[in-house]
């Protein structure tokens, strides 16, 4: 993402123009100044009318100024991917270089491995192109938006802990929040209680316990059978997370509040010609059927705080929210993993020799 559609770099351009247009006000209101005492001077000319002129020159400069500020107060990002379920294997399919695609695989894979009533719902009530919409809905669709939201907790709490350079470097300035922390996130992921619950609560690590002096300094553990995968979210001293009524997941901090949430609605989404056939080996139309693509959205809404407009200091803790938009960018967005295959160049190549054949 290009640095002045990131939120912070974004307010501090506007902060800095806002700092200019105050200059350009203070040089203007003199120069305002002289020529309305100037035409004071002049016979006839009624007192209350200046005030009267003055004051509303005033009050639509203060509005125009507000808005321009506050404007910046709200920002909202989407990014948008993709998924293929093979719906005759019942399976998501890797996609080689896509993030998204390659780290949803693995959390099915691992999860069914562990969790047999998991699997057990996502074969019995699975999602299916050709079925008529359900009411309700297959169960299968809540297993896939909790896997994006696991996708996304996932790479927050790594992006975080590397920011930060937890736990390497101590700093009293951030609140490490952990699994017991937050309960109610918990409670409605299933891939988050499953992947971040304690080795020593899990069957699949009972070859591998003996070896474990410290689970602490573990954070990712691949065992027959299962996943590990620490979850941390280091964050801004004082920062709070919750899950609000809409199912968003928010983070509170003191610069700004940032809410997250993951749609999934079972909308299709269509790929570049020839993708499936040439990148994915999908070939004839039996087959085209069967890999359906869906799309999905990761949308977050940030909102900072009024005193955090007109003050440039202590933005450092807080910067990770640029970094952390460009890296979901890259992860999720179509956009990003065309552009990182080359497949435009590789269409033309293909369409060339196509030709020549």
């Amino acid at each position: 993402m290009e640095n002045n559609k990131l939120p912070v770099s974004n307010l501090s351009l506007s902060r800095s123009k806002f700092a200019e247009l105050i200059i350009v006000a203070i040089f203007l209101g003199f120069g305002i100044s002289l020529i309305s005492s100037s035409i004071t001077l002049i016979t006839g000319f009624k007192p209350m009318l200046g005030i009267y002129i003055g004051s509303g020159i005033c009050i639509i400069s203060v509005i125009y100024v507000s808005l321009k500020v506050f404007t910046r107060r709200k920002e909202e990002y989407s990014f948008k991917g993709f998924f293929i379920l093979n719906e005759h294997k019942n399976e998501i399919v890797k996609i080689e270089g896509y993030k998204l695609s390659e780290e949803l695989k693995d959390y099915f894979e691992s999860a069914f491995l562990e969790n047999k009533d998991l699997e057990h719902i996502w074969n019995n009530d699975s999602l299916k192109l050709q079925d008529e919409l359900k009411t309700p809905e297959p169960r299968a669709m809540d297993i896939i938006r909790e896997a994006l939201e696991y996708f996304l907790l996932d790479k927050l709490s790594t992006h975080l802990t590397s920011y930060f350079r937890y736990p390497s470097e101590k700093n009293k300035n951030i609140s490490v929040l952990e699994r017991e922390d937050i309960p109610i996130i918990l409670l409605s992921n299933r891939f988050l209680e499953l992947f971040s619950k304690s080795i020593k609560d899990r069957a699949a690590f009972d070859g591998v316990k003996d070896e474990i002096k410290d689970e602490e300094e573990w954070y990712i553990l691949d065992a027959d059978g299962g996943s590990y995968r620490k979850f941390l979210l280091t964050l801004p001293y004082k920062s709070k997370v919750n899950r609000t009524d809409e199912g968003e997941i928010e983070i509170k901090t003191h610069k700004f509040n940032i809410s997250m949430k993951v749609n999934f609605d079972g909308c299709n989404d269509v790929l570049p010609d020839g993708f499936g056939e040439h990148y994915l080996s999908i070939h004839g139309f039996e087959d085209y059927l069967a890999n359906v693509v869906y799309q999905v959205e990761f949308k977050f809404y940030i909102k900072f705080r009024i005193i955090s407009l007109f003050s440039s200091l202590g933005w450092k803790d807080y910067n990770w929210i640029d970094s952390f938009l460009d890296l979901m960018d890259k992860c999720v967005t179509k956009e990003s993993f065309f552009y990182n295959i080359k497949w435009a160049t590789a269409a033309t190549l293909i369409k060339c020799l196509s030709k020549n054949k």
